[in-house]
């Protein structure tokens, strides 16, 4: 019989909270929990931990303290095309984002008007940058710099800019439309793994693509 691993342990006490024998799981939940937490500098800053876990399966895996599975919750962990970890950890961004947007409105930060004096700079929407987008916007471009190899990278760079010198060797045009193909759907799951909004990746395209990474390998 094979050991247990940290996530049979959640989905133990996911299906059954009331079961002594699988609060071990809901340490460990906790544990995960924290360790996406604390990767939102506003959230660390204004809002505790603890609080926010028990909002979370109160409100999102359970419904109530009764902890009543989510049947939306329940259905995904019945369905065997469902990565439930993958979700759940999505579930859990989706989760800290809204608690981050809301704590933006709660200090009543408002969005940065570029206007139209002195030097011009190409805003994300409209002249008008909402904070949060532009913090996602950061958070991607800091994960690509940190996760993306240099070949992944320049076909990122092509993909967008559509400038052939961003690659440092001769391909034909064949292998660069299977390289942008396999980019495309990479970018996809990229996205749905952070739970990054496509209003987010839109402003990191528009906002530090070109600048900060894509002008650099010229």
């Amino acid at each position: 019989m094979s050991e247990q691993q940290p996530w049979d342990y959640i989905l133990s006490f996911i299906k059954d909270p009331h079961n002594p024998e699988n609060q071990v799981g809901h340490k460990i939940f906790m544990q995960v929990f924290f360790k996406e937490f604390y990767k939102y500098d506003l959230l660390v800053k204004y809002s505790e931990p603890e609080d926010l876990f028990h909002e979370f399966i109160t409100t999102i895996i359970f419904k109530g303290k009764s902890f009543t599975l989510n049947p939306v919750i329940a259905e995904k962990m019945e369905d065997p095309k469902t990565k439930i970890v993958s979700y759940l950890y999505k579930t859990i961004h989706n989760f800290l984002r809204t608690k981050r947007r809301e704590a933006y409105k709660n200090l009543q930060i408002e969005p940065i008007d570029k206007g139209t004096e002195g030097k011009q700079e190409e805003p994300c929407f409209n002249h008008i940058i909402d904070p949060v987008i532009e913090i996602e916007a950061l958070e991607i471009k800091e994960i690509i710099l940190k996760t993306f190899s240099e070949k992944e990278i320049r076909v990122l760079c092509y993909s967008f800019l559509n400038d052939k010198e961003y690659f440092d060797e001769e391909l034909s045009d064949d292998a660069i439309y299977k390289r942008k193909s396999r980019m495309k759907k990479f970018l996809q799951d990229f996205v749905k793994e952070y739970g990054f909004s496509l209003e987010g990746f839109a402003c990191f395209i528009d906002k530090y693509l070109k600048s900060d990474i894509c002008d650099k390998l010229r």
